[in-house]
């Protein structure tokens, strides 16, 4: 043992020892560096598919307001549409293509409370002898009555319906006056649904195309709008499914 400490470490040995720091060293370096790069790349395929998904539902949203844009068209074109009108209408476009989570289009009508019994009369004798008006909870006036809607085979139980009388529904409709935008309702369970599934459907209220004094004064007779299954529109996104979805546009005539 004492022969072995005053031995003095050969060239070779200190070679040696260079060599192994240095690849220790090397190793590590590497080793953060391809952790650092790892990371790097996975935070950037994260905001990649982050971005993508907020485009494509972003997309997927836009498609019933485009479809609410061409239902206030054509009330804009005319001063009275009839049911067989808006039912043409709604056919003429391939709704499960075209608008993907979209159960339905309907229309919206504004009626003051002094003014249902001409209203119901009027809507009798358009095709829709067995039209009945309907409340969710306390009445509202005015009413906000789903006049048309369709394909109604789906949607049979919202005809008829005041959505004003139920108090989420009816502060999308009065946020929508006020802003004069698309507004989302809270998550709602549509009466139409069977599954009856609150946090999987959502309405939305839209614009009138007046102000909101105008439309106080009775410039707008209502919303044209639409009913979504946000499982539905997010399983066509290819996203999971949470969250909710929109639309119901107003129409001015």
């Amino acid at each position: 043992m004492k022969f072995w400490f005053k031995r003095r470490p050969s060239v070779a040995f200190w070679l040696s020892l260079a060599v192994f720091a240095a690849g220790t060293s090397l190793a590590v370096a590497s080793a953060f560096w391809l952790n650092q790069r790892q990371i790097a790349q996975a935070q950037k395929d994260y905001q990649q598919n982050v971005d993508s998904a907020v485009n494509e539902i972003t997309t997927r949203l836009m498609q019933p307001v485009r479809g609410l844009n061409g239902l206030r068209a054509m009330y804009a074109a005319r001063r009275g549409v009839t049911r067989s009108e808006f039912t043409a209408h709604v056919f003429s476009r391939d709704l499960p293509v075209e608008f993907p989570g979209v159960r339905g289009f309907g229309f919206i009508e504004r009626v003051d409370r002094d003014a249902v019994d001409a209203f119901l009369e009027r809507v009798h004798a358009d095709e829709a002898p067995e039209f009945a008006l309907r409340l969710l909870d306390a009445p509202s006036d005015p009413h906000y009555v789903i006049t048309y809607i369709e394909p109604l085979i789906d949607n049979a139980g919202a005809q008829g319906l005041d959505v004003g009388s139920e108090a989420r529904r009816r502060s999308a409709i009065e946020q929508a006056i006020d802003a004069a935008e698309p507004v989302m309702t809270a998550p709602i369970t549509l009466v139409q649904d069977q599954q009856k599934n609150p946090r999987r459907v959502d309405v939305c209220a839209g614009v009138p195309r007046c102000s909101p004094a105008q439309f106080s004064h009775g410039a707008a007779r209502g919303f044209a709008g639409c009913a979504l299954r946000a499982d539905r529109l997010q399983r066509a996104a290819g996203q999971p499914e949470c969250g909710h979805a929109p639309t119901f546009g107003s129409e001015s005539g």
